[in-house]
């Protein structure tokens, strides 16, 4: 995990170097049920401080993890706990975030990082990266970040749907002051 450094394979697999690397020199063994308390924990972190170097190691835990114990997180992991970095460099909720191939036109505090993307995008769920959220927002109806968003949501719709699909949908999005609901298929 981040902060850590591993020994090497042929180094761990000998029995009385792995001894004297745990007895003597104090390397810790990091059991696979170790994982889920790991990741919890940088989680809690990063939430508690809301500092980018912690979101950073988050994400670089979230990568070193297992897949089994990383998939594990997952199911019981309450998505909006987890902020993503938008192309400005801001950590946000995904929930907020837009996916795009290229961001013009969409402020960059609404668009996940492509370079971000790329880097995270074989450890999560493919719905997490979808073009728009796939939850519903529950942020309050003041939240300024909420009405930032479906500011910018409603002029780029079309050009987004044009990208994905090659046209326009019959049904706009419909937006109520609690939820964004999109067409099926999104």
């Amino acid at each position: 995990p981040a902060g850590f450094h591993a020994v090497s394979d042929g180094i761990a697999s000998d029995k009385s170097t792995r001894d004297i690397l745990v007895n003597l020199l104090d390397v810790k063994e990091l059991a696979t049920d170790s994982w889920s308390e790991i990741l919890e924990q940088s989680l809690e972190t990063a939430e508690d401080s809301d500092e980018p170097d912690d979101w950073e190691n988050f994400w670089r835990n979230i990568a070193s993890a297992p897949r089994q114990e990383r998939e594990e997180f997952f199911d019981e992991l309450d998505l909006e706990r987890v902020k993503f970095r938008a192309v400005s460099g801001k950590w946000t909720g995904r929930n907020l975030l837009v996916i795009r191939k290229t961001p013009s036109e969409t402020p960059d505090d609404h668009v996940m990082d492509p370079e971000f993307r790329k880097q995270i995008e074989t450890t999560v769920p493919q719905d997490w990266l979808s073009e728009f959220p796939s939850g519903e927002e529950t942020v309050p109806r003041d939240d300024d970040a909420l009405k930032s968003y479906l500011r910018l949501l409603s002029p780029a719709f079309d050009q987004i749907c044009r990208e994905h699909s090659g046209s326009t949908p019959r049904y706009p999005p419909a937006f109520s002051g609690y939820s964004v609901q999109m067409p099926a298929g999104w």
